[in-house]
């Protein structure tokens, strides 16, 4: 999964937080101020992502290696007003891809963005939004 800041502004608008079938949680919540690595086999973190025109942008990246099937509740959290777009990439286990993109979403500071996802590894099966 990623987060990256779409329209105007290159400032990152929102950090991420993923909470797995199993109530485990990844990510970071900016009410708080928590990170959370509680899932195994995963990382969260941020990339600087080239841009045609030679500037880059700041990224949140989340992966999660070894997904379990099932139920997942993704929320994006705003920490400033401006746009971004989600993408959410999976894979089954023949390694074939499906995604997901959320594009230019504006959010506000203290705003949440609920999204609930359903993965399953099986072979043909493509990554669902639930709401």
């Amino acid at each position: 999964m990623s987060l990256s800041p779409s329209g105007e502004s290159d400032e990152r608008p929102a950090e991420l937080l993923v909470t797995d079938p199993r109530q485990k949680k990844l990510g970071k919540d900016p009410r708080t101020g928590k990170s959370y690595s509680e899932i195994q086999d995963s990382w969260y973190g941020l990339a600087d992502v080239p841009e045609a025109s030679e500037d880059s942008i700041s990224t949140v990246q989340l992966g999660i290696t070894s997904p379990a099937s099932g139920n997942y509740h993704l929320q994006v959290i705003g920490t400033a007003t401006g746009r971004y777009t989600l993408e959410v990439t999976a894979y089954d286990q023949e390694c074939k891809s499906s995604k997901v993109v959320f594009d230019h979403k504006r959010i506000r500071k203290g705003v949440v963005h609920t999204y609930r996802l359903h993965y399953s590894s099986q072979a043909g099966e493509a990554v669902q939004i639930l709401s």
